[in-house]
């Protein structure tokens, strides 16, 4: 990780929590209603909940990039909500790991069922 400095962003504020992790708390006047996290694994670096929207998840990418010095290489989801997984279009490039339940009620609701 960096040296402990927050990256700028509108939507978070990034705190490095442990040794290789980064928590971004969603800032109460940003769009951001969830927060995230950004992990150094070594050799690959795993985001943590993409937001909402994709203003805040560009965000999360670039402070992934600031704290590592590498792009995102894996995301996870925490759970179905969409202030925890819209961004996900921004990572589609990427795995993205759920439980199984996450990823059928997501898919329910955007069956709108």
């Amino acid at each position: 990780m960096s040296d402990g400095r927050a990256p700028l962003s509108e939507q978070y504020a990034f705190r490095t929590i442990g040794d290789g992790v980064a928590a971004g708390l969603a800032r109460p006047e940003g769009a951001a209603l969830s927060n995230t996290g950004v992990v150094d694994l070594g050799g690959s670096t795993l985001v943590f909940d993409t937001s909402l929207t994709l203003r805040s998840a560009r965000e999360i990418r670039a402070a992934a990039i600031e704290r590592t010095r590498r792009p995102p290489s894996l995301v996870a989801n925490s759970h179905w909500h969409l202030d925890h997984l819209m961004g996900n279009q921004l990572f589609a490039d990427l795995p993205i790991y759920a439980t199984t339940r996450t990823v059928e009620i997501a898919l329910e609701k955007a069956a709108g069922t």
